[in-house]
C-alpha cells in the first residue's frame, strides 16, 4: 500500500505538470489541446486507478474473486453511464471522459477501501502504526511486479514493432485491420486472462505450502480446461468471421477494410487455444515468485519470435498482409510451447527436490 502511495505521485506529478510537452513531443500534432486536457485529469486522479489494481489483487490473492468483480463491474457501469452525461450533456468533451473515468475508479476505490480499513472484513488487516521498513519484502514485491510491469511494456513495443512491418508492406489501412482485429483477439482470449489469475493464486498457495504435486496438477488441470475453452472460441470466431468483421466496420468509413479484417480474424483464431499454454504458464512463474522467467519468455515471444515471423513471411516470402498475420500466429505459438515446456521443467525439478527430501528426511 505505501509503495503504491509512493509510485502514485512519482507518476502523477510530473505526468500533470508536463502533459502538454510530452503529448507534443510524441507526435499528437493537432490533438495536443485534447490529449492534454484528458491527460491532466488522469494523471490528477493516478491513486484511484492505481488503488483499486493493488486492492483488487489483494481481495484475489485471498480467494475472494466475486468482490473483486462486483467493484471493478461496478465501476466499468458507472463509466458508460457517466461518459454521455459528462462528454454531451454538460459539454465538457474530451475531459469529460477522463472525469467519467476518475470518478467510476474513485467509487470503486472507495468500496474497496471501506473493505479493507473499516469493514476489516479480509483475512489482511492493515495496522500502519506497527509498519517496518523490511527491505526483503520490498525486493519480493519487486521480484514480481517490476518483471510483470516490463511484460506489458514488451507487449506495447510489440505493436509499435509491428506496426513499422504493416507499414513497410501495406497502409494505414493495415494498421486499422491489426488495431480492429487485435482488439478481437484481446476479447476471444479473455477467458484465458480470468483462469491465469485464478492460476497466480493457485500457485503461491501451493508453492507457499511446498505441495509441489499440488503445483503441477493445478497447472495441467488449467491449462486443459483453457485450452478447450479457447478451441470452442477459435472454431466459433473462424465461422462467425464476417459477422464479426461487420460489427467492427458497419460505418461507410470502415467498411472498405471488412474483407481483410475477416482475413485477420480467421488467420488470428488459430492460436488462441495454444494461448493457454504460454499465459497459465507465465501466471504460474509469476505466483512462485519467478516473475523473471516469465518477461524472458514473454521477451522472447513478443520481441523475437513474432516481429522475426512476420518479417519473415510478410518481407522476405512475400506473403504481405497475410504473412504478417501467419507470423503473428507461429511467433506465439513457438513462444507458448517454450513457456510451457520451461514450467513443466521447473515443476519437475520441484518434485525430483521433494522425493529427494522424502527418502532423505527418516535417517
Amino acid at each position: 500500500m505505501i509503495l503504491m502511495l509512493v509510485l502514485s505521485i512519482l507518476f502523477a506529478v510530473p505526468l500533470f505538470f508536463f502533459a502538454e510537452s510530452i503529448f507534443a513531443s510524441i507526435g499528437a500534432g493537432s490533438t495536443v489541446s485534447m490529449a492534454t486536457s484528458y491527460g491532466k485529469v488522469i494523471f490528477a486522479g493516478s491513486l484511484f486507478i492505481f488503488f483499486p489494481n493493488v486492492a483488487n489483487a489483494i481481495l484475489r490473492s485471498e480467494g475472494d474473486t466475486k468482490r473483486a468483480m462486483n467493484a471493478m463491474i461496478l465501476g466499468s457501469v458507472l463509466n458508460i453511464i457517466l461518459d454521455p452525461i459528462l462528454i454531451y450533456t454538460l459539454d465538457m468533451g474530451i475531459a469529460g471522459a477522463a472525469w467519467a473515468t476518475v470518478i467510476s475508479l474513485g467509487v470503486t476505490a472507495a468500496l474497496m477501501f471501506n473493505w479493507l480499513f473499516f469493514r476489516r472484513d479480509t483475512y489482511i488487516t492493515f495496522d500502519f502504526r506497527d509498519f517496518r521498513f523490511e527491505r526483503g519484502i520490498l525486493k519480493d514485491i519487486f521480484r514480481v511486479g517490476f518483471p510483470a510491469s516490463v511484460q506489458q511494456s514488451s507487449m506495447a513495443l510489440m505493436m509499435l514493432i509491428m506496426n513499422v512491418i504493416i507499414i513497410a508492406v501495406s497502409d494505414t489501412d493495415g494498421v486499422a485491420v491489426y488495431t480492429v482485429g487485435w482488439r478481437v483477439a484481446t476479447i476471444a482470449i479473455a477467458p484465458v486472462m480470468g483462469i491465469s489469475t485464478a492460476v497466480v493464486t493457485l500457485s503461491g498457495f501451493a508453492y507457499g505450502a511446498g505441495s509441489y504435486e499440488k503445483l503441477s496438477s493445478s497447472h495441467i488441470y488449467a491449462t486443459k480446461i483453457a485450452f478447450l475453452v479457447e478451441t470452442g472460441i477459435a472454431a466459433l470466431t473462424f465461422i462467425l468471421a464476417p459477422q464479426i468483421a461487420y460489427v467492427f466496420t458497419m460505418s461507410e468509413s470502415a467498411s472498405h477494410i471488412t474483407g481483410d479484417l475477416v482475413v485477420f480474424i480467421r488467420i488470428i483464431c488459430l492460436f488462441y487455444p495454444m494461448v493457454s499454454l504460454g499465459m497459465l504458464s507465465s501466471s504460474l512463474f509469476q505466483g512462485i515468485g519467478k516473475g523473471m522467467n516469465a518477461l524472458i519468455a514473454t521477451i522472447l515471444r513478443t520481441l523475437i519470435y513474432v516481429p522475426a515471423f512476420a518479417a519473415l513471411f510478410a518481407i522476405y516470402l512475400g506473403y504481405g498482409l497475410a504473412g504478417i498475420w501467419w507470423g503473428i500466429v507461429v511467433g506465439n505459438i513457438i513462444g507458448s510451447f517454450v513457456i510451457f515446456a520451461w514450467a513443466r521443467l521447473h515443476i519437475a525439478s520441484l518434485l525430483r527436490k521433494e522425493a529427494n527430501f522424502a527418502v532423505a528426511e527418516p535417517a
